[in-house]
């Protein structure tokens, strides 16, 4: 396991790592802007985030007694503070081809599942996740795959891959579009002490999606990120969601819009889950 120590860093003369904030959105937006390897004191400041996403589902999740194991959490993150900083967007390589954070709204889903983060690693490397996940596309096709033996063998920290999707979108509208996935380990030690063993993966829309029908409206961003926290009941998936989407007369915003990410995502987490028991 590689260990990053915050003192350790300090004695050879690195910053200290950021903190990382304990509300929900700040934390999402937190652990974006803190993915890249380059930069040595990430890995600390994603370890802080895995403990306060942590204490927040502990605390603001499971702590009601309304708590439904197979729901978790779901909210919205259409609030001007939930939504990505253009500063953040504008360092993704390769580039976007649209950038408008405040353009771009979505959902959050929070489940506690009993996979691994070996599952995770051996399912994620699986090219054909259609037939994994046959609800969830009409197509789906990953090229530009890079470092899978490596990355679940442990010897290195990001495998990458390029997926090319059709969903279905309400309103009986069809999207087909070009996602870029950087998916990367963490195991660090946080500043108050915990071990932590998480992935972070982060996944973006390359180019205005293709509508069918063309006339229906456009898509323009797509922003996904997923925190796989390890723990002693399995593995506490984070996944937040921001979109730009405009059908018709209905925009990102619309329930019918929000509902239909958070029901997508929630039920990818538990298919994602019947797979890690699967084997």
């Amino acid at each position: 396991m590689r260990i990053l120590l915050p003192l350790l860093l300090l004695a050879v003369g690195c910053r200290a790592p950021d903190p990382a904030p304990e509300e929900l959105s700040g934390l999402l937006q937190f652990a974006w802007s803190h993915y890249d390897l380059e930069e040595p004191t990430n890995d600390v400041s994603l370890a802080d985030a895995g403990v306060n996403f942590a204490t927040w589902f502990d605390e603001e999740v499971i702590a009601f007694e309304d708590y439904d194991v197979e729901i978790g959490f779901g909210g919205t993150l259409t609030e001007d503070e939930d939504r990505l900083p253009d500063d953040i967007l504008a360092d993704l390589i390769p580039a976007p081809e649209h950038i408008g954070g405040a353009e771009a709204a979505g959902v959050v889903v929070a489940i506690q599942t009993d996979c691994t983060l070996a599952d995770i690693d051996r399912i994620y490397t699986i090219d054909d996740q259609l037939s994994l996940y046959p609800d969830n596309y009409i197509s789906y096709e990953r090229t530009d795959t890079a470092n899978y033996d490596c990355f679940v063998d442990g010897t290195c920290e990001e495998m990458e891959w390029v997926s090319n999707i059709s969903n279905q979108l309400p309103l009986n509208v069809t999207a087909t579009f070009r996602l870029q996935n950087f998916f990367r380990r963490i195991e660090a030690v946080a500043p108050d002490g915990t071990e932590i063993n998480a992935r972070l993966g982060r996944t973006w829309m390359r180019e205005e999606a293709t509508m069918d029908p063309a006339s229906i409206g456009k898509w323009f961003q797509n922003y996904q990120m997923e925190y796989l926290l390890e723990n002693e009941d399995g593995v506490l998936h984070v996944y937040p969601q921001w979109v730009e989407v405009q059908l018709g007369e209905i925009n990102t915003e619309a329930n019918a819009f929000l509902n239909s990410y958070l029901d997508g995502l929630r039920e990818y987490i538990l298919a994602l889950e019947e797979h890690c028991n699967a084997e």
